[in-house]
């Protein structure tokens, strides 16, 4: 019961549907579970993913103010990372690419982070932060 109204609690803060979105969207699996083992991770004092995964509401204001002026493709943001520069996003047409848009140049620019599975892209930015491997729990 608990996990149950974590799982809603979860979804309810950080899924955002078409309603803000436009169009209707299927979160990768594991998302969600990747999310609550990050707040656990770092509530016991660890780092966490080192990426700040979106609200909802923060959803709707980065589509207002970077993706829809960075490019016409159907991108759905979830996460911040490298300090807030840069804004990950998932592949609104199911294509299940994750790209970037590099918010520190003057324009945003839209760029292939070159993954098509979020589990690797959440291992391969772990990686690159000196993290070790997350397991996908779903």
């Amino acid at each position: 019961m608990v996990s149950e109204m974590v799982d809603h609690a979860l979804t309810e803060k950080h899924i955002a549907g078409p309603e803000v979105l436009g169009f209707v969207f299927t979160y990768p699996p594991g998302y969600l579970s990747c999310i609550a083992w990050g707040d656990r991770d770092f509530d016991a004092g660890g780092d966490g993913h080192l990426l700040s995964f979106l609200t909802r509401a923060e959803v709707a204001k980065e589509l207002d103010v970077f993706v829809r002026r960075a490019t016409t493709a159907r991108l759905v943001p979830f996460a911040r990372g490298d300090n807030g520069d840069v804004l990950f996003c998932f592949d609104g047409d199911a294509g299940g690419e994750i790209y970037a848009i590099d918010l520190a140049s003057g324009t945003p620019q839209v760029i292939s982070t070159g993954f098509k599975d979020f589990a690797a892209f959440i291992n391969g930015y772990r990686s690159r932060m000196g993290l070790p491997t997350w397991q996908v729990t779903r």
